[in-house]
């Protein structure tokens, strides 16, 4: 075949063009044996696979097609080398074929999930096209006013607006002289060409709403699929990348965080990211709500964890008790700022300012004695639904299970009623639990509390939003269990100002209050003190 002579060529100029990725050399078929070996669609002329970055090059198609397949190699080669930095990997794919599917749906397009990887792959073509046309390559206009030949196309809307879009964008003509444009599609692809003015296309911070909206102005031109074929674009990377099940469960983790979009302080800032990746787990076959949730809460939790192991105390621990006011007539080392600001927002010295009574312990020598973990999770009316929004409470639950989860964790998610799980080393059991939603009022579940005392010692979080409605019965409970056992250690977490706060910490517990992200922190902080590293 001619054609495979100038594949170092067209490759090693592509390469250059982008600064010499690290990608390998790309695998050239030439027959129909290479395309059923490598799975490459017969009109495919090129594809890029993710994570391998290995690009596959159809020459037999290429031959078939182009007037001149030497110009159109040379500018698809350019052109999947640049998939190297956009989409770049199968979890950008997952969230622009979701965004492109939610395009359409809001345009009201009936075939949105059959039509998103059609809008992915003329979306991100329109991107790495765009940049190289401005880089100062001619071959990609070339290849595109040779594919303008093909009769379909001068028939078919979608691409009119497409190619009319890359016109404006590009500043020269592509379609033929008897190509005739209507003009709601001239107004479309002026909408489209204007979604990349003044942008850098290849910039990932613009794609995942930039497809949305260019889903919506193609969506009213998707009228036909060229019986079952894709449009004659360069590639199908788009759709040639949804992952399998195997790798689905490998990219959970980088998934979640991206929904989550983990913020400086290494903290979800998308609370609806629970959601979106419920959506993208039905779209991808598991279509379990529950299941997914926990899937969810599950691999962001990796994202903070460490080992841990025993430890012996070496000198003297001081531990933050709870917070009470700072006066003038106090040290003033003893104020804590942040505490006292994060409280009422001023600081107003013998009212707002706010210090930390702490609790020393001295084990000098003796190996400390490592709890089992109990953890009772709010999952009253006034929580956060942890199915619907991203619950820091709940994350900090799954954390804290991880890192304790051998010396033995039990989960009562509790409301007006309580749900307890067994004590258990296994994640799954205590991460259903973590994620029901009950509704209701807050009742610390004093039997739940109390039970199984041959688990003694042991660590009781206890999560909750605001005050209980048995703070006396919790507060007698909290001294049996002190009494109990002097290793027993209960610590109370509350996303607002805890009501009774100094009488429960008189009955033995750590109490601790502030926003949910400080509490999140903190929780953290306490399972990383008790379970050492």
């Amino acid at each position: 075949m001619k054609l495979e002579k100038q594949v170092k060529q067209a490759w090693d100029e592509g390469m250059r063009f982008w600064n010499r990725p690290s990608i390998p050399q790309p695998i050239v078929v030439t027959d129909e044996a290479g395309l059923q070996e490598h799975k490459v669609g017969k009109k495919n002329l090129a594809f890029m696979h993710f994570p391998s970055y290995q690009v596959f090059l159809n020459l037999l198609e290429m031959e078939e097609q182009f007037e001149n397949p030497e110009i159109a190699l040379h500018a698809i080669c350019k052109h999947e080398i640049g998939h190297r930095f956009n989409p770049y990997d199968k979890i950008t794919l997952l969230i622009l074929n979701r965004n492109a599917e939610r395009g359409l749906h809001s345009a009201g397009n009936e075939n949105a999930k059959e039509l998103a990887t059609d809008i992915v792959n003329l979306y991100t073509d329109t991107c790495i096209n765009t940049r190289n046309i401005r880089q100062g390559d001619t071959d990609t206009a070339w290849t595109y006013r040779d594919l303008n030949r093909n009769p379909k196309m001068k028939s078919s809307p979608s691409w009119h607006v497409y190619m009319r879009s890359n016109e404006l964008l590009w500043k020269q003509g592509l379609l033929t002289e008897d190509t005739i444009v209507t003009k709601t599609e001239q107004e479309a692809a002026a909408s489209v060409a204007r979604l990349f003015h003044n942008k850098n296309p290849m910039d990932k911070n613009n794609w995942e709403q930039d497809v949305i909206a260019y889903a919506r102005i193609l969506s009213p031109f998707l009228t036909e699929k060229n019986d079952g074929e894709m449009m004659p674009t360069f590639d199908d990377t788009a759709g040639g990348n949804k992952p399998t099940p195997e790798e689905l469960g490998e990219i959970g983790r980088s998934l979640a965080r991206r929904l989550a979009k983990l913020g400086n302080d290494g903290l979800p800032t998308d609370k609806d990211a629970v959601k979106e990746y419920k959506d993208l787990m039905s779209g991808l076959g598991e279509g379990d709500p529950h299941k997914a949730t926990v899937q969810f809460y599950e691999q962001l939790a990796k994202s903070y964890s460490v080992k841990f192991a025993k430890k012996p105390f070496g000198s003297a621990k001081k531990t933050p008790l709870h917070l009470n006011r700072w006066s003038p007539s106090d040290p003033i080392g003893k104020l804590d700022v942040q505490q006292s600001i994060q409280s009422s927002g001023v600081l107003i010295p013998g009212l707002t300012t706010k210090k930390w009574t702490y609790k020393t312990s001295q084990d000098r020598g003796v190996e400390e004695v490592i709890p089992t973990l109990d953890i009772f999770i709010d999952s009253s009316g006034s929580m956060p639904d942890p199915s619907e929004e991203i619950s820091l409470p709940v994350l900090a639950g799954f954390v804290a299970t991880r890192r304790a989860i051998n010396n033995g964790v039990r989960v009562i998610n509790y409301s007006e009623n309580s749900i307890a799980t067994e004590r258990t080393n296994n994640l799954q059991t205590a991460y259903e639990n973590l994620v029901l939603f009950q509704g209701g009022t807050t009742y610390v579940p004093i039997d739940e509390f109390l039970a199984n005392p041959e688990d003694d010692p042991r660590l009781s979080l206890i999560i909750t939003d605001t005050f209980f409605f048995n703070t006396v019965q919790a507060i007698d409970a909290i001294k049996q269990l002190k009494e109990r056992n002097r290793h027993n250690r209960v610590t109370i977490y509350a996303i607002t100002e805890l009501p009774n706060a100094e009488a429960l910490a008189a009955g033995g517990a750590e109490c601790i209050h502030g926003t949910t992200t400080n509490i999140f922190k903190h929780i953290l902080g306490k399972t990383e003190g008790v379970y050492l590293q």
